[in-house]
């Protein structure tokens, strides 16, 4: 079977500028596969979903 199946993924955040040099960063983010077998499980008639969140520090190299 295929591996590589395509997904809708669509999400928020925001970054926040804690200096002049570095900033933080939160995101999360909905995900719609086209495929009910992503976990490796078939069941009822839906496609996989899952949510995914990132935080991040941010380094500018130069000053904004």
């Amino acid at each position: 079977e295929d591996r590589i199946r395509p997904l809708i993924s669509m999400g928020s955040g925001f970054d926040y500028l804690v200096s002049d040099m570095v900033g933080i960063n939160l995101q999360i983010n909905y995900n719609y596969t086209f495929t009910d077998l992503l976990d490796g499980i078939k069941y009822g008639n839906r496609n996989d979903q899952y949510w995914d969140g990132q935080f991040g520090i941010i380094f500018y190299l130069t000053k904004n």
